[in-house]
């Protein structure tokens, strides 16, 4: 079976969720749940080793997976330094899990491609995710990771992924998003 993953990175709290080839939810998991905030705060390596390790624990028993990254936010101002380590220790996990590097979404795109704008808040996020019975809306690192994960499997089945989604609305324009990505 194949597994499409979506990674909203952070460092006070990754979400990670995992879809099935039928769409559905099969996990879904943040990073704050499992690794004490006073130890992700910090700036010694002890942080990037404990996030690295639940990236890799949450997504190695899954064969045949593709993963949805979001990329870096440009305009941010904060965090820089750290997000990049960050962002350089889970881009080298993933490819070891999977053999590829993983698909790279800007947080604008996978706005667009969940809710029809760019410009869209965490709040319409997560009562688009609501309206398509997602179950873990109590979390917005969550509900992006769910979007990621749908957006790799528009990108890999495109076919599938248009006529599982429950969402039938959006369907078009997530086709069209995703596979302007690929070209």
């Amino acid at each position: 079976m194949q597994y499409f993953a979506g990674v909203d990175p952070s460092i006070a709290n990754t979400g990670i969720v995992v879809l099935n080839n039928k769409m559905e939810v099969v996990e879904a998991r943040e990073s704050s749940a499992e690794i004490k905030k006073s130890v992700v705060r910090s700036t010694n390596v002890l942080r990037l080793q404990l996030l690295k390790q639940y990236l890799q624990n949450t997504l190695e028993a899954y064969s045949e997976l593709c993963v949805a990254y979001e990329h870096y936010s440009f305009q941010s101002v904060n965090k820089a330094f750290s997000l990049g380590e960050l962002g350089g220790v889970y881009k080298l996990a993933l490819f070891e899990l999977t053999g590829s590097e993983p698909h790279l979404v800007p947080p604008g795109k996978l706005k667009q491609f969940a809710v029809g704008t760019g410009a869209a808040s965490k709040e319409t996020m997560v009562e688009q995710a609501d309206k398509e019975g997602f179950q873990y809306c109590n979390s917005h690192d969550l509900v992006d990771a769910y979007f990621l994960a749908k957006f790799c499997m528009y990108l890999v089945l495109p076919a599938s992924a248009s006529k599982l989604d429950t969402y039938k609305k959006f369907v078009r324009n997530r086709l069209t998003i995703t596979q302007k990505e690929e070209n």
